[in-house]
């Protein structure tokens, strides 16, 4: 299962990184390649900021992405049970779709 998801999350963050568009060059919303809107910028800064406020993720250190309602969490956590927690706490916010993380924890 770790295998996939890792798997998963970094064919998403190549996707991200490509920019993929739909055949007449549009961005599409069905693909996580489309350009980031007002609505993903706002997702991802709720997401940080409830990643700030909740006491079982402080200490972590997180990127947040978001593309069309699907949130990204990569980076560290200082111990394995602030992994779970971090995604929780992103799942919190109103505007999430699914989320995916890529956090590995330290210890």
């Amino acid at each position: 299962m770790f295998r996939f998801w890792a798997w998963y999350v970094s064919g998403y963050e190549a996707a991200l990184a490509a920019g993929t568009e739909g055949a007449d060059g549009s961005p599409t919303a069905d693909r996580p390649g489309a350009p980031c809107g007002a609505g993903d910028t706002a997702l991802a800064a709720a997401v940080l900021a409830e990643l700030a406020a909740d006491p079982a993720v402080r200490g972590s250190r997180v990127s947040v992405t978001a593309r069309d309602g699907v949130v990204l969490l990569a980076g560290r956590a200082p111990d394995a049970g602030r992994v779970p927690a971090a995604g929780l706490a992103a799942w919190r916010v109103a505007g999430a779709r699914d989320v995916c993380h890529g956090l590995r924890a330290e210890g």
